[in-house]
């Protein structure tokens, strides 16, 4: 028999130890591990020849109880190790935890070698298990333990949010959830001595690419992943039966909880190895099974009994399991399921919406505000809040559900909601599923910034409807509000494709039930032409601004709210696909409805005023551009004052424009006078002020004083690395002025480096085909020219040529400056 003395000295020093710890600890010191251990000085304590001890400055001759209770109080003395500075991992210790330690020892041994490490398996292996015992059997070697979700992306992506907070970094506020991300990862590759655990990685392209370069700590991943590439694998394999059978005892509380297996009484060992047979070594069941007997005061034998009686009547009604779900833990979670249905009705419908959600962190406030939607049982929780409290009680038997008082949520496993699915008739499922879409849509809020982190907690069950919706044909307009709202705040995060799949699917649900001429399949072209616009994909973007004021003229009129956001929005691809007189007049037209309908004070107004500067700006109409930003800045500084993001914006653009009148005095007092908002409203270290750094030293650039760009520019750049990473298209747009700059300073090599690195991010983020690539071709081919390198030249004015043709036209002014640019290299390579 073999100990593992490390948790036992852990216990004798924190004084939860045991009886049988202490015995442990004397049959271990008859062998050569115990004797080792204490070899070390550790403890100060030393074993000679023989069994002679020192303890100190006492002798004891012998291994007896006087000389162990000697070796405890000598360990007592030894201070407990720190524990981490930060620790998120969302799970007490499990007590009833028994054997694989040689799957620590392996897990551990991979970490400290530098690999990523992932524990892999079936579905209720105990991969979660696992992973909570290791880092609390190692938590004193870790200054902070992070602990993220990574069953979806968005689940994943809300999991670094919360380290964010976690780490109390400065961009856990930020809107955008990709810039918060960016920030974890740079936390990670520059600081050590931490544990990154990423439970539930089952598709391992979740969380791949944030993984990608970061090797100064230690990451542990669980997955039911069957290849796993770089990341070292360690199978958790089915419990033999001897050790199922211990870990059953222990959970049934039949026996201590780290009783070892010689204490059991025979019969019990028999009885135990035979349910550990039947459960085929599964964790998960054979907890379920302590559980349903510790709960129910049932016997082994009667347990056993039991399951031979129904096991094969229950699979059998079931008749849709799938070729690997294990049959134990089908039948165990039935027959809790059933015991809780008998207790509590309310319980078992509980249970049944569980089913139909995303697993972890369900959030209580979602029965409390949608109990009325989820049918008669539940209905007296929206009633009654102290019976959520005690409905959450009677689902938590038998460990069918967790709850979390604390964060206030509970949390299913993934097999108990398959098993309550497959328990249940088609017409069953068809009517949960359409009662959570209902509940869902109810309390799914407009994705406004004060209500971001309700929809944080309610993105992963939202996200989850989309599988039920198709499985079970659901038709309901509430299916496509909720889909609506959850992508307009995917996009808000920078979360593009999958805001995308869902207004996709919205919209062509809202077709299929409304027809094509609707307020709402016009709100859903609306939404989806804003996500096409912030991607630049302006042909799409059009096509359907234009669709959804159409059927807005025809369904309310000319004169109206919706109306003029189509004719606003429609405006603003307009100007960027150089189309200046239509977005003029729509402009023009949506500012005219907005004051006639909202008054002049209005916030939709200034934004009116600001497109429309915007446009005249990119027209050169500078003054009338000055006129509109004035007056929509004093508009912003009435109705929210000067600290706010919105009139820092449009200060920003009246410094823009100063610049480009030559008014250089003006133009850099505002400046400065933006850079120092930005810094008292975002912080000194804060990628919006990064942005405005970016504008001021192109300014400085542009009068020469290279030394003072060059550090403001460089100051920008470690601040948008350190939030965005180094393949954020922000990045690029600094470093092709550094580019700039360094070719200003004919330093030729350094700007040719920094250019191309600036187009590589661009392709890499954009694709080949976008115009903002485009941009930095036409600033290569320039670049080649002055270093005489024409036919290098060439080719990149005619990619860039093609490029702004295929995606802005011919007649844009990026294709005709190129053509510009393209027909002077001509002239030139005629010459030669």
């Amino acid at each position: 028999m073999t100990y593992d003395l490390s948790d036992i000295f852990e216990r004798i020093a924190s004084g939860e130890y045991s009886e049988a710890d202490i015995t442990a600890l004397q049959q271990a010191l008859q062998g050569e591990e115990g004797r080792s251990l204490f070899q070390r000085g550790k403890y100060n304590i030393t074993i000679g020849e023989g069994q002679n001890i020192q303890i100190g400055d006492r002798t004891f001759v012998k291994i007896d109880d006087a000389a162990v209770q000697a070796i405890v109080d000598a360990i007592r003395q030894v201070p407990l190790p720190a524990q981490p500075d930060i620790w998120m991992v969302p799970a007490s210790r499990n007590p009833f935890f028994t054997g694989r330690e040689t799957l620590l020892t392996e897990v551990r041994a991979s970490l400290v070698a530098g690999q990523t490490a992932a524990f892999c398996g079936l579905g209720g292996m105990g991969k979660t298990q696992m992973a909570v015992e290791y880092t609390y059997h190692y938590r004193a070697d870790y200054d902070v333990v992070l602990w993220v979700r990574a069953e979806q992306a968005g689940e994943f992506s809300a999991g670094l949010v919360e380290v964010a907070k976690a780490l109390a970094l400065p961009i856990s506020q930020e809107q955008d959830e990709t810039l918060i991300i960016s920030a974890v990862k740079a936390w990670l590759k520059h600081h050590q001595n931490w544990l990154l655990v990423i439970d539930n990685a089952d598709d391992l392209t979740v969380v791949q690419t944030f993984l990608r370069g970061i090797d100064t700590g230690h990451i542990l991943l669980t997955s039911r992943a069957q290849a796993t590439g770089a990341i070292k694998r360690i199978e958790i394999q089915q419990m033999i039966p001897e050790e199922g059978a211990l870990f059953l005892l222990r959970r049934a509380k039949l026996i201590g909880e780290k009783a070892e297996w010689n204490l059991a009484p025979a019969e019990a060992q028999a009885l135990a190895i035979k349910i550990a047979t039947k459960m085929d070594g599964l964790p998960l069941a054979l907890d379920q099974a302590g559980a349903f007997i510790e709960e129910t005061f049932t016997s082994l034998d009667g347990y056993l009994a039991f399951y031979e009686a129904e096991g094969v009547k229950l699979l059998s009604e079931r008749g849709e399991l799938l070729a690997d779900d294990h049959p134990s833990v089908t039948v165990t979670f039935s027959l809790a399921f059933q015991k809780v249905m008998e207790r509590n009705l309310a319980a078992a419908d509980l249970l049944r919406v569980c089913a139909f959600l995303a697993p972890n962190d369900i959030p209580e406030e979602l029965l409390r505000k949608t109990a009325t939607e989820l049918g008669d049982h539940l209905k007296i929780l929206s009633e009654k809040p102290l019976e959520l409290t005690k409905t959450l009680a009677e689902a938590s038997k038998f460990s069918l559900l967790y709850r979390n008082a604390a964060n206030r949520t509970f949390s299913i496993h993934r097999l108990v909601q398959e098993v309550l699915r497959a328990g249940m008739s088609f017409d069953e499922c068809c009517l949960w599923a359409q009662r959570i879409v209902c509940a869902l849509n109810q309390v799914f809020p407009e994705p406004d910034y004060p209500n971001w982190s309700l929809c944080d907690r309610l993105l992963p069950h939202s996200q989850v409807t989309a599988a039920f919706i198709d499985l079970y044909q659901l038709q309901l307009e509430a299916i496509s509000d909720l889909w609506d709202k959850t992508a307009r705040y995917l996009r808000e995060r920078g979360q593009y494709n999958e805001a995308r799949s869902l207004l996709q699917s919205a919209l062509a649900l809202r077709q299929k039930l409304l027809g094509e001429v609707h307020p709402n399949v016009a709100t859903s072209l609306n939404n989806l032409a804003d996500l096409y616009k912030d991607q630049r994909q302006y042909s799409e973007a059009e096509s359907m601004y234009r669709q959804s004021l159409e059927i807005r003229k025809l369904l309310l009129g000319e004169t109206n709210l919706d109306a003029a956001t189509s004719l606003n929005n429609l405006a603003v691809v307009l100007k960027a696909v150089d189309k200046f007189r239509e977005a003029e007049l729509l402009n023009l037209k949506a500012l005219e409805i907005r004051r006639k309908l909202l008054g002049n004070d209005h916030l939709d107004v200034a934004e009116s005023l600001n497109n429309l500067g915007a446009l005249y700006f990119a027209h050169e109409r500078y003054e009338e551009a000055k006129s509109l930003f004035k007056e929509a800045l004093a508009l912003k500084n009435k109705l929210l004052g000067e600290k706010h993001p919105r009139t820092i914006n449009s200060l920003n653009s009246l410094a823009i424009l100063y610049r480009k009148q030559t008014q250089y005095e003006k133009a850099e007092a505002i400046y400065h006078q933006v850079i120092s908002l930005s810094s008292e409203v975002f912080g000194e270290f804060s990628h919006q002020r990064a942005d405005y750094l970016n504008n001021l030293a192109d300014f400085y650039s542009s009068q020469r004083k290279f030394s003072v760009a060059e550090r403001y520019l460089k100051e920008a750049l470690e601040i948008q690395k350190h939030f965005l990473g180094e393949e954020h298209p922000t990045i690029a747009i600094i470093l092709n002025n550094l580019g700039a700059l360094n070719e200003d300073l004919q330093k030729f090599h350094e700007a040719e480096i920094l250019y191309r690195r600036a187009l590589e991010i661009k392709v890499k983020a954009y694709g080949k085909e976008n115009s903002s690539v485009g941009i930095s071709l036409n600033n290569l081919a320039k670049f080649y020219v002055g270093q005489q390198e024409y036919k290098q030249a060439e080719q990149f004015y005619l990619e860039a040529l093609e490029i702004f043709e295929s995606s802005l036209g011919s007649r844009h002014s990026y294709f005709e400056q190129v053509r510009s640019n393209l027909e002077e290299l001509l002239e030139i390579l005629d010459t030669q």
